[in-house]
């Protein structure tokens, strides 16, 4: 949206090609914004389906803002783009994290038991055979 309205285009045209073009549950709310405002509602009736999360509802202020005061909501939805793409790449990050973490209780559930095989076994049976001495 936010290069569609830095390339000129009206802001309720951006709005419905941004919709189309993301395409997930946040397209389909700014197609459904478009609908709504092509039918007559104002600005705020017109956002007020973009309440639903912290992102949309900014999306959602910066576009009924816009669309009252004629002001440019390019800084407003920029800002929110980054501040978005920060906190997916937080998650993303976080989570490999925590994957590192969660493989190795497998891996110490396999070595475990070699281990005890390997070094533990040969060390008892050696020292019970040198306790109870020749038989």
């Amino acid at each position: 949206m936010v290069a569609a309205l830095d390339a000129g285009v009206p802001l309720w045209s951006a709005v419905e090609a941004a919709g189309h073009a993301v395409g997930s549950t946040l397209g389909d709310m700014l197609v459904e914004v478009r609908r709504r405002q092509q039918v007559g509602a104002d600005a705020s009736t017109a956002t007020a389906l973009l309440r639903a999360d912290e992102v949309s509802a900014r999306v959602g202020r910066a576009i009924a803002r816009a669309a009252s005061s004629g002001a440019s909501p390019v800084q407003v939805l920029a800002a929110a783009a980054d501040a978005e793409r920060g906190r997916l790449r937080s998650h993303a990050v976080s989570t490999a994290r925590s994957a590192g973490s969660l493989a190795a209780l497998p891996v110490g559930l396999l070595l475990l038991p070699a281990f005890v095989l390997v070094a533990v076994v040969p060390l008892v049976v050696g020292s019970l055979s040198s306790l109870l001495g020749p038989a």
